[in-house]
Parts: C-alpha cells; structure tokens; sequence
C-alpha cells in the first residue's frame, strides 16, 4: 500500500459549498457509482470470534491504545428458514432494508506491543439469536415489527390483525427484538438492566466464555457494554466476549409507567455524572412522550416529564439533544399514522410513517434537568427530518439594554442545538438493500430527477433558542406562552458534501461549545456515505480525507490525544472498505490534518456499521 505518511487531505472553503453540491448531482445523474463496488459491505458477511491480529502499516499512537466497538447491520440473508410450502426446513429469508440486517458487533483492540509500537487484534459476534431463530421457525420477518422490511405477501389480513395484537403486548414480543444493530455504548451498573437471565443460550455457555473471544485469560470482563435499536429495548453484554449477559430489557423494566414500545438508538449520558437520559412514546389517541433519566449512582430511574398534546402525535425520533440544563425533543415530520396503529397494522416503521407534509412543523420541548420543572419551553421550526443530533449547549443569555432589562435577561439561557437535517423523509429509502447494491438499476429509479435528489442531501444546521431558565420564575410564567421568548434562530446550514451524516465530535466538547464536526458526506460517487470530511462550523472550511477510489469508510470515532489543549488534537478511527478485493481495514486518521497515519488490514469484509466508540484502557 501507499506509505500513509505520503497521502494528502483536501481542503474547501464556503465559496465551494454549492459547486460541490452540484458535482455531488452529477455524479448521481452521470451513476458515477457503477464504479465503486460496495457489495462485499452487505453481503456474504461471516463472524470472526478471534482473536485475530491484524497487519499493521504506518503509525498508530500507544495513546490510542484500548478497545474501539462497532455495532451495525451484519448480513441480509437468513437460511435454514422453514420454506414456503411449510415442509422444509432450507428456505432463504432475504432481509430488504439495511436497517433491518442481523446485528453484528465488533471490537478491535489497540495494544502497546514489545517495540514499542501497537498491535491490534479483531474479533466479532452476532447479536440477533432470537431474531435469527423466529425468522427460521416461521419462515418469515413478517410477524415482527422492522423498520423497513417489505410486506410478506403470504401474510393476509388475519395474520396482520394478529401480528398487531401480539405487538401491543411488550413483555411477550421482546424476545424477537433483540436485533439490536445500531449503537452500542459503555454499560453502566444498574440492577434493572442485569435482572434478566438470559435464556436464550445453554447453561454453559451462559456461564463460561465463548468458544473463541478471549477476556483476560480466558475470562469475562468486568466491563459491560449496551446496545439498541430504535425500540424501547436495551441489551447488556460482556465488553471482553461480547456475549449477552441478560435478556433483553424493556423500558418499563426501568420505571412501570414507560410503557411505550418506541423510544430512539441513541442514548445520551451526562459526562460529569454519568447518569443516563432518554425518552419513551405511548402511542395512542393522545401520544405520550416521557422523557426519563437513570442516575449513574443510585439505578434509579426518575420520569422527568410527561408531554402529551392535541397536535403531537407519535413519531420516529433516531436521537435528542443534552445540554448542561436541558433535555432537549425534537419531533420531526415523522409522524405514525392512525395514532400509532399504522406501525403494527403495516408491520414495519417507514411504512407506517404519513406522507411528508410541508405544513406540520417541528415540535422541540425544553426539559428542565436539574430542578424537576418539566417542559419550560416549546418552539416550533419548520417541517424537516433528522436522524442525528450532533452536540447541544447553553449559556446565560448575556444582558442587554437598561437595568430592568438585564435583570430580565439573566433569566434566560441561549440553547445551540447541532443537527444533521433533510428536507423531507425521501433519505431513508435511500437505504434498501437493492439501491444499496443497485440490483436491476434500483439506485437510478430511487434517486429519480435533480430536484428529488437534492432532497436526499443533508445539511449541518445550527439552530438557537432563547430559553426560560428552570431557577426562574420567568419558566414558570412563560413555558404555557411560547411566542413571548422568541423565535428560533438558524445560525446556519452547511450543505452536503461539505457536511454529512453519521456526525461526531471531540467526546470532550459533549453538553459546550465545539468547533469541529467529522461525518460522512455523500458526494455521488458512490451508493452510499463515501469519504469523511471535518467541517469547521467558524470558518465553514473542510478538509475532506483523500481516500482511494473504491475504498468506502464508517463513522468516525474521535480518541482525544491525553492532555491535548486544541480542540481537534488527535486521531479519527474508522473501519473501511476495499471495495475492489473485498477486503476491510481499521484507519488511523490525524484528526488535524485529515491524512492517513496507519491502518490495520483484515483478509476480508467487515459489513458497513452505523455507530461505534473508543473505550481506552484502564
């Protein structure tokens, strides 16, 4: 390979923001992509349960050192299923949206070596046993809720009455949502979520170490890991074998009145205290959302309020905003139709989500954290979609004017909220598995006019609010009259390719200001997110990493150089792929600079991941 030292970045500037756009639809017009083979990330996928050491090129930092997960999508295709006529066990269930693939985890440990240098070590797991098992025994995804999976003919109105019965009952249906294939984070110690027994798997195996994964000599670790979906579920795993230490948990395990089956992937923790935060949706004539937190301390699990409105009904939310003082919701232009039924009755998410309508905004709700005053805030912003917030801030508003006014300013604190927004919902049927992988031309007919793919580019969009502070009484006296705080402020809005999705940032800068975002922008080369770009949201210059045709990357994770002062000092670790031998490596990047540092090669694919982390030693 190249010497990594030698390969360069290159660098844009706001000036090259919409020629950069259009060469993006062109590239798309033109199927720029017929030349960059992404098959071996979707198909054919096996399990390594390693250890096995990786060849390394070039330089990656002993600072680095520790153990880098990746959770996503780890196949599409399920033998051994009961075949159509009922009589054989050897039919082929084949799963169509890429968000619906076999969960597949991975880790990749980065160790100081004898010289000096490091070595890294690969091994990975499969998630999704029950899942993978229901499908077998049925013959079919079509009893569960998926998110994208296409309708089984063979299921008639009955069965869809039944499959929707079935699903209103959580506890029954959360074995056969163990497909957790979306994130994964550090795991931490509350009892609620160890107090499932997994059953699933032999005694022996429940209480040894898998055949293969190694922990320290052979044994498990103390350390746990978490991964989820976009249900009301979690699963606990052993971060050394990377085995389930639980069955799956249900909100409601957490606290008895989350009740709800929808909830988001992402998790967000507080990283002075640790203490957990998300939401749960109760569908239904009036839509519920209830947004909780787990304290890091105690295990308990406190509802920090409850929001039900005439004009919100349940949506599919990805992810939320956590600020210093707030909990931040954001409800998109998602919405489920009939109340909720629709998820059930069609048997998968993106179906059942309404037509995009231009006309039904935004919701955010503002929820205080620290003072247990509930909503003191809501704002409206117009219609969109997002899957990921980036980062989230606030500040006491600064005082202005006379001293009656600075008095009223101070109660007031101004919210930043980064988010990776489109304009309509068109994105997420970007991501089946024959447009993916263009079988019978589908990418062209998914992509369809300039104007329709315009409308599946992203933008990083920066939006301000000016919000009641919970110690005020100015929450109390206005969180009941939105109009008088103000309006919204987009700061700004940094179109794709120079911006893009699966966005991180310096894990040091959660809950204040940051400078620098990494992501995946999609610039038409290719069917999927092809090259990774760090935006600098002051000056909107990128530098976007010269990768080799071909060679597709993931999310990048962020590991912070010990006692680094700047921002942006230090490496970015992705798995890419070699599109053209089918064959996948660990890169090392400079953060700084966006060139190659070193890399850790692999004799096969690893399946294109969704969300990862860093977890350094100890």
């Amino acid at each position: 390979m190249d010497d990594p030292q030698q390969q360069s970045s290159l660098r844009r500037t706001a000036a090259d923001e919409q020629g950069d756009r259009a060469e993006a639809i062109k590239n798309l017009e033109t199927e720029a992509y017929l030349d960059w083979p992404n098959e071996a990330g979707f198909d054919k996928l096996t399990e390594h349960r390693g250890p096995i050491e990786l060849s390394v090129k070039g330089t990656i930092p002993l600072w680095a050192s520790g153990s880098f997960f990746r959770n996503g999508p780890g196949g599409r295709k399920i033998e051994n299923a009961k075949s159509t006529d009922g009589k054989t066990n050897d039919g082929i269930v084949l799963i169509s949206h890429w968000f619906d693939g076999i969960a597949h985890l991975h880790r990749f440990d980065i160790v100081p070596s004898a010289n000096g240098l490091v070595k890294v070590l690969y091994s990975s797991r499969r998630q999704a046993d029950s899942f993978v098992k229901s499908v077998q025994e049925k013959g079919t995804v079509g009893d569960t809720i998926s998110f994208g999976q296409k309708a089984d003919p063979c299921i008639g109105i009955f069965g869809k009455a039944m499959s929707m019965f079935r699903s209103l009952d959580q506890g029954r249906e959360a074995a056969k949502y163990d497909n957790l294939n979306v994130t994964v984070m550090p795991g931490p110690n509350i009892p609620a979520l160890m107090s499932r027994k997994t059953s699933n798997r032999p005694e022996q195996e429940q209480t040894t170490s898998a055949a293969g994964h190694r922990g320290e000599n052979g044994t498990k670790s103390s350390k746990t890991l978490w991964i989820t979906s976009d249900t009301a579920c979690y699963r606990v795993l052993d971060a050394a074998t990377l085995e389930p230490l639980a069955d799956i948990c249900l909100h409601s395990d957490l606290h008895p009145v989350l009740k709800g089956a929808m909830s988001c992937a992402h998790i967000q923790t507080c990283p002075k205290t640790g203490d957990v935060f998300s939401y749960n949706i109760q569908p239904g004539p009036q839509a519920v959302y209830r947004i909780f937190r787990v304290s890091a301390s105690t295990g308990k699990t406190d509802v920090l309020a409850s929001i039900s409105r005439l004009d919100l009904p349940p949506a599919y939310i990805h992810s939320f905003f956590l600020s210093e003082r707030f909990v931040v919701l954001r409800v998109p232009t998602t919405h489920f139709g009939k109340m909720g039924l629709a998820v059930p009755w069609k048997g998968n998410l993106l179906e059942a989500i309404e037509p995009f309508d231009e006309r039904k905004k935004c919701k955010w709700y503002f929820v205080d954290r620290v003072h247990g005053q509930g909503v003191v805030a809501e704002f409206e912003t117009p219609a969109a979609f997002f899957f990921h917030s980036v980062n989230c801030w606030d500040e006491i508003a600064p005082a202005q004017g006379t001293a009656a006014d600075a008095q009223q300013e101070a109660q007031f604190a101004n919210v930043c909220c980064d988010v990776v927004d489109f304009p309509n919902t068109d994105f997420m049927h970007k991501f089946y598995y024959d447009v993916l992988m263009n079988t019978n031309g589908q990418t062209k007919a998914a992509y369809g006019s300039e104007a329709k793919m315009h409308k599946s580019m992203s933008s990083l969009v920066r939006w301000k609010f000016r919000v009641p502070l919970p110690t005020s009484s100015a929450a109390i006296k206005l969180n009941k009259k939105v109009k008088e705080i103000g309006k919204p402020e987009k700061l700004f809005a940094i179109p794709s390719p120079h911006s893009g999705e699966l966005p991180t940032i310096n894990p040091n800068y959660r809950t204040r200001q940051h400078r620098y975002v990494y992501s995946l922008p999609q610039t038409g080369r290719s069917t999927f997110l092809d090259t990774l770009v760090k935006t600098d949201t002051v000056t909107r210059e990128i530098l976007q990493w010269d990768n080799t045709k071909g060679h597709t990357p993931g999310e990048a994770i962020f590991v912070p150089r010990p006692g680094a002062v700047e921002e942006d000092d230090g490496v970015l670790l992705s798995v890419v792929l070699d599109g053209y031998s089918e064959k996948s490596y660990l890169v090392c990047l400079d953060a700084k600079t966006m060139q190659e540092m070193g890399r850790a090669e692999m004799d096969f694919a690893v399946g294109f991941g969704l969300h990862g982390m860093h977890s350094p030693d100890d």
